[in-house]
């Protein structure tokens, strides 16, 4: 019997189950799940909606007075927030198509199809990159970094030529980017982000060429001397990229507008402010003892007053620069074709010049190269010989030391 009892509870289970799956079945098959959608799909309404919230954040600002700002300000917040969002959809999107996301390696990136080069294109005609660059001061920092690296996405280097040329050209031919991203240096709260992209750009030798043609270069100068150490810092990194990424290119610029261009940058290095003297004369030296800067070379160690400069700086209080000072100054004395204000200035002060260098006492990792140039350019100096006006014996006005201690100048007012 209890075998029996068992046997028939098994089955009314079996048959409880068994109508459960089905009614189940049943349901599922006319439930309407819904369709899941793709990133692509997903970005391309974010460009949309991206589009509609940054128009309407500058039509907000065009109108705010001070009787709605408390209603603009709760208008502009969530107009940010709807930013952030589309942002962050579409930078997810571009680091699926990098590889970044996805965990793909380098050599295996995505294979961008029509419908994303589409969508790069959808993002540069409605001209949102430089829109979002505008408003960057008014975002919150995750907000300004998303938008930061989607504009530094657009700069990859992966992307298929014809995207590559329609990025390149967009930024080119733009008449507010390049004002945007240095200017942009004037504030503190955004300056490393517009930095970050500027670099980006110098990457591509047209966005290089069109930024120094612009002549806003003159400006990063100016921002290489800000008082805010990191301001200072980044904007000399970045006129270190723009001026050493495509040689060639600014080579020729330079030697073009080498009377302004060293002009500017010679204020750097007589400002007095250690960092910015550093880098100043680093990059100097990088730039001047590089062949394809040759004309600038030739250029620049002509020049009396170049000259003087760096004699100054061979007499810095700190060891650092006077080290880094030789390694233009020894330009002057190697150049076999001398200005005759130049030769006479190095003939008047080799004595000095000499007891000078003797002094300098490099790092050890340069030690043994150092050397080499220390004393051949003490041996130069030794060996120097009048130039054809006799010198005059006027003591100069120095800056950097007493009277004493003074350079000769070249003597222009004696009768020479």
């Amino acid at each position: 019997m209890l075998t029996a009892l068992c046997r028939d509870t098994f089955h009314r289970t079996c048959h409880t189950q068994d109508s459960f799956r089905r009614c189940h079945k049943h349901m599922l098959g006319h439930l309407r799940l819904p369709r899941k959608v793709s990133s692509k799909e997903a970005s391309l309404d974010a460009v949309q909606k991206l589009e509609g919230a940054i128009n309407e954040l500058l039509r907000h600002q065009g109108t705010a007075t001070c009787a709605d700002e408390c209603k603009y300000g709760q208008v502009r917040q969530r107009l940010a927030q709807d930013v952030g969002k589309h942002v962050q959809t579409l930078l997810d999107f571009f680091k699926f198509l990098s590889g970044e996301k996805s965990g793909r390696p380098a050599c295996q990136m995505h294979v961008v199809d029509a419908g994303q080069v589409e969508l790069l294109k959808l993002l540069i005609v409605a001209d949102l990159p430089v829109q979002l660059l505008s408003q960057l001061p008014h975002f919150e920092f995750e907000t300004r970094r998303d938008i930061m690296n989607l504009c530094c996405a657009l700069l990859w280097s992966g992307w298929p030529h014809q995207v590559d040329n329609h990025v390149t050209e967009y930024l080119r031919g733009h008449p507010q980017v390049y004002n945007v991203l240095v200017e942009g240096f004037a504030n503190e709260e955004v300056a490393l982000h517009y930095g970050e992209l500027l670099r980006s750009c110098a990457r591509h030798r047209h966005l290089v060429n069109a930024l120094l043609e612009s002549g806003l270069v003159f400006e990063l100068v100016k921002y290489a001397r800000s008082p805010s150490l990191e301001i200072a810092s980044d904007a000399f990194h970045s006129l270190r990229k723009f001026l050493l990424e495509h040689k060639d290119v600014s080579a020729s610029w330079i030697a073009n507008n080498s009377d302004k261009f060293f002009k500017a940058y010679n204020e750097v290095l007589r400002s007095g402010e250690y960092v910015a003297q550093r880098q100043a004369e680093n990059l100097l030296a990088d730039i001047l003892l590089d062949m394809r800067f040759c004309r600038s070379m030739i250029i620049y160690v002509n020049d009396e007053h170049n000259l003087q400069i760096h004699m100054n700086l061979l007499k810095d209080a700190s060891k650092v620069i006077m080290v880094q000072s030789f390694h233009v100054f020894k330009l002057f004395v190697a150049n076999p074709q001398k200005s005759h204000k130049v030769h006479r200035i190095l003939y008047n002060n080799r004595d000095k010049l000499i007891a000078l260098l003797q002094t300098l006492c490099p790092t050890k990792s340069t030690k043994k190269a150092f050397a080499v140039d220390q004393i051949s350019v003490i041996g130069t100096l030794r060996d120097l010989q009048a130039p054809a006006l006799p010198p005059c014996k006027v003591p100069s006005v120095d800056v950097c030391g007493s009277s004493s201690e003074s350079w000769i100048e070249s003597g222009t007012r004696g009768g020479a």
